[in-house]
């Protein structure tokens, strides 16, 4: 196997695992806690997203 066939094997599983990360994040977003997807790890996740995003929440009054 040449180095540029392991190139594309490694990018080929590497988009695979993007697209099935993007599959759950849909699923969960879709369905709610109904997801099959939704577990204490994603919903953790979700909790330390909102907090590195609550800054940007807040609008600046002049």
């Amino acid at each position: 196997m040449t180095q540029t066939d392991k190139d594309f094997d490694r990018q080929m599983a590497i988009a695979r695992e993007q697209m099935e990360r993007r599959k759950v994040a849909l699923s969960v977003l879709g369905k709610g806690d109904s997801s099959p997807h939704m577990s204490d790890d994603f919903r953790m996740q979700i909790m330390e997203a909102d907090k590195r995003l609550e800054k940007y929440k807040k609008a600046k009054r002049l």
